[in-house]
């Protein structure tokens, strides 16, 4: 079967990031991560810290953790905003109640991501903060079909389509695996990160929303479903 590979244009924006996190290892990751991504990191580990940095220096962007032992960054982050700082915050936190998270959102924060996570989500994350401040254009696509991941609009052969915005990160994460196997737990890692647990029922029902869309738009691209194991976008044949 012939493919078209998957092709995507990342714009590279370097920032100056203040990161907040009193658990050593996972700190040392993640300034390991944003520094390959040729980020200047500011690395503390307390509230006190924080606070000190942020007098002294300008940051392009906060990631906070949201407990400390001295504080709770979601009221470093108030403060920033409250005092007149613009650049975005990305809380980190294991709650998952949803008045947690919009206590957050209420303080300031631009967006979150709950721990445990992975590189690729973090990175992510803030290469999308990070191009809205920028204004700057991030486009993936797989035949006919091309996302704008700043605008978060989707189109097929150029034409735009409505699709919501959990069915938009669902084509986004098909695009960038093409051509291989995507695995439900994967789908619910990487779409459905914010809910605790997910129904594979509720993922196949999506998966096979999204296909009915982009069919009926004559796209070329096909998400195959492969019993028991998962989905793969794939071009049709012919």
């Amino acid at each position: 079967m012939g493919t078209n590979p998957a092709q995507w244009l990342v714009t590279l924006i370097m920032a100056k990031i203040l990161f907040l996190e009193d658990d050593l290892q996972m700190a040392s990751s993640v300034v390991d991560t944003l520094r390959f991504e040729k980020h200047t990191v500011d690395s503390v580990h307390n509230v006190r810290d924080a606070r000190e940095f942020l007098k002294t220096y300008q940051y392009d962007l906060l990631i906070l953790d949201w407990e400390l032992p001295d504080g709770a960054g979601v009221e470093v982050c108030k403060q920033y905003k409250d005092s007149g700082g613009s650049a975005p915050v990305l809380m980190l936190t294991g709650k998952t109640e949803v008045r947690d998270r919009t206590t957050g959102l209420d303080s300031g924060a631009d967006d979150y991501v709950l721990k445990p996570f992975d590189a690729d989500e973090l990175t992510a994350r803030i290469r999308a903060l990070l191009r809205r401040i920028a204004n700057v254009e991030e486009l993936i696509s797989f035949g006919d079909i091309k996302l704008n991941l700043s605008t978060r609009n989707a189109y097929i052969s150029d034409k735009q389509i409505q699709i919501r915005p959990r069915e938009f990160a669902l084509l986004e994460y098909l695009i960038k695996n093409a051509d291989k196997l995507v695995a439900h737990s994967s789908l619910r890692n990487h779409v459905w990160w914010d809910e605790v647990e997910v129904e594979r029922n509720t993922i196949n029902a999506m998966v096979a929303r999204v296909r009915k869309k982009i069919q009926e738009q004559g796209s070329k691209i096909n998400i195959t479903s492969v019993a028991g194991e998962g989905f793969k976008m794939e071009q049709n044949s012919g």
